[in-house]
């Protein structure tokens, strides 16, 4: 097999040039794993303690939602010994194994591993633990974990096998620092999202229970009176020789329930004759469909039909009579506790294999005498279905992108830029206003020399957040700035050279105070500043400062307030409070915002103000 230039064939696949083979032994690192017999110190208030449960294939977080707590053993040696470190790198050594976690600073310190997990520590100016975790956790080393995982449910393997683990290395820290850090910012994405849509559902369950408890002035309805139930008739039955995978007539069946409504991608089909059969299965929109076999009770809206539909054996298909009820309505109403209820009152504690048209059609429901308020309750919960399925989607979509970066960038098969070819990129200081890096990294560093202190160095988020605002003042570019959970961030300032060249350059240095972590200014900080008076001259850092007592939220608020309002202008709107909070709804990395305090209508009337102030820029803006 030809290998492209720049790269070579090794044993642990194609990598670049000057990438390295490397067994973790060669880094000297610490090696332990934990003790046996802790779970006699379990206790309430004790320290964390990780066991492979904790663990995942999907992440290299831990999972710190069912962690157990241990009292110290009386030995307290052993206590030291595999007494957990932000950057540890943790690998499950039994049973399953090869799961990969790393250990980062939201495990509450002490913290300890069980006998089951193997601890690896690496002196972090040898190599990026973060790096190694995202490596060990794809690729060949997880084929070779699946190999022996293979031979039999009692695998296992012990240090020594894993300190001989050959491992593909860049050729410097900083580049290794830059591929972690770039999948560590997807996986916080794929984290955010998760963490909207467990929101957003739990949001919509509180609605259900609000919107569809009886109200005074609700009519009491009996299923049978209102509605007809059709399902296929047992002689009708179909075999599954009969479900085929292509065709023109889809057969839905209660697997190809989702969410309350049907997958389509993955139904099976039958032939025109199985479906011309019974017309009273034949699907129509607005269709709410019951499963009464297998899972008894699973709901399903027909919210839209691309292919002519039927139904096997095991599902109910429920449409009111003289439109008694709002369809939409009533999906919704079976989705609540309400038919939870009645179908535990059937089972009486017992399990149900079969929900029976005869009980089935004495469930009693209450709905709103008006059409419109039905209709009305509906819709306010279908759009909350719909926003939670376009995360999904997004969430989806963004944990393939994840798979596909570490498929690249874990091989070099992508490089982002390093310091060595930034540093190329400058060569030549008397031309530095042509670079963009560099100057990016000097907008830095003198934000760095302005707002931060050895007590109180300036962070990454609030240093983003004065660039921004720098940039619109200056009218530079900020197509590269993306509409990020924060706010307005650009990740080329962090990972395409400006953050490691103004340390490179030592313009600023990373420093710790306390709970603190930021920059702060570095030997040849008056060289930055040189450069910045000369391109931006000495007012833009005074009209900076008037943002040197402003909270990170409100700096937030006000850039995310600008964005918005540059993008509603170039739809030809007039920036207002509605159309700013539309756009910002709009937004699935935006929208939760408007739920917090700091997005409240006046924070977002004031700074749509404070931007037209600011800039200018804005015709005709409506505060």
């Amino acid at each position: 097999m030809e290998v492209r230039t720049g790269y070579k064939q090794t044993d642990l696949g194609v990598i670049p040039k000057d990438w390295n083979c490397r067994k973790i032994d060669e880094f000297n690192p610490f090696v332990t794993s934990g003790s046996r017999g802790w779970g006699g110190y379990y206790s309430k208030y004790g320290a964390p303690f990780v066991r492979i449960t904790n663990m995942s294939r999907s992440t290299i977080a831990l999972s710190l939602g069912d962690l157990k707590n241990v009292s110290l053993p009386p030995e307290a040696s052993e206590g030291k010994r595999t007494q957990l470190k932000t950057g540890d790198l943790l690998v499950s050594i039994t049973a399953d194994i090869g799961i990969i976690s790393y250990v980062s600073d939201t495990l509450q310190k002490p913290a300890y591993i069980n006998q089951h997990i193997a601890l690896v520590r690496f002196d972090q100016q040898d190599v990026n633990s973060l790096f190694l975790s995202y490596y060990l956790s794809q690729g060949q080393t997880q084929r070779w974990f699946r190999s022996i995982t293979d031979q039999g449910a009692k695998a296992g393997i012990n240090l020594a096998i894993i300190r001989k683990i050959n491992i593909a290395l860049p050729p410097t820290l900083e580049e290794q620092k830059i591929i972690a850090g770039a999948l560590l910012d997807v996986n916080e994405l794929i984290l955010s999202l998760e963490t909207l849509i467990t929101k957003k559902r739990n949001i919509k369950q509180g609605a259900m229970q609000e919107l569809l408890s009886p109200n005074e002035g609700w009519m009491q309805k009996k299923l049978g009176n209102v509605a007809s139930l059709k399902a296929r008739i047992g002689w009708q039955g179909l075999t599954t020789a009969e479900y085929l995978d292509v065709g023109n007539y889809c057969l839905v069946t209660g697997t190809d329930f989702k969410d309350g409504f049907i997958d389509w991608e993955h139904c099976h089909f039958v032939v025109k004759n199985r479906y011309d059969q019974d017309p009273n299965i034949q699907l129509k929109e607005n269709d709410v469909l019951v499963t009464k076999d297998g899972t008894i009770g699973k709901i399903a809206l027909i919210d839209q039909l691309t292919l002519p539909a039927t139904l096997n054996s095991g599902v109910f298909v429920i449409r009111p009579v003289n439109k008694a009820f709002d369809p939409r309505f009533f999906f919704y109403l079976l989705n609540s506790s309400i038919f939870a209820n009645f179908l535990s009152q059937l089972s009486a504690g017992s399990t149900i294999n079969h929900l029976y048209q005869k009980d089935f059609v004495d469930f009693v429901f209450h709905i709103p005498k008006s059409e419109t308020e039905q209709k009305a309750i509906a819709t306010i919960l279908f759009d909350m279905d719909a926003e939670i399925t376009a995360l999904e989607t997004k969430l989806t979509k963004t944990r393939q992108i994840k798979l596909g970066m570490m498929a690249e960038l874990l091989t070099g098969q992508i490089r982002l830029v390093t310091s060595q070819s930034i540093e190329k990129e400058v060569a030549v200081p008397e031309k530095p206003s042509q670079n963009w890096a560099f100057k990016e990294a000097v907008i830095i560093a003198s934000l760095t020399d302005q707002f931060g202190s050895a007590k109180f160095p300036l962070g990454r988020k609030r240093c983003t957040k004065l660039t921004y605002l720098m940039h619109r003042k200056a009218k530079l570019n900020t197509d590269g700035y993306l509409k990020k959970a924060a706010g307005p961030y650009n990740p080329n300032v962090r990972y395409s050279g400006p953050e490691t060249l103004a340390q490179k350059k030592k313009y600023v240095c990373s420093h710790k105070s306390g709970k603190f972590t930021g920059f702060i200014s570095s030997d040849n900080i008056e060289e930055a500043k040189s450069y910045f008076t000369k391109w931006y001259g000495t007012g833009m850092s005074n009209w900076l400062d008037q943002f040197r007592y402003q909270k990170n939220d409100d700096l937030e608020v006000l850039t995310t307030v600008d964005m918005a309002m540059v993008e509603v202008c170039k739809s030809g709107e007039t920036p207002t409070l509605e159309t700013v909070k539309h756009y910002i709804a709009n937004e699935p990395e935006w929208v939760a915002k408007l739920e917090r305090e700091a997005f409240c209508d006046s924070n977002i009337r004031n700074a749509i103000q404070t931007c037209a102030d600011l800039f200018g820029d804005f015709v005709g803006t409506k505060a």
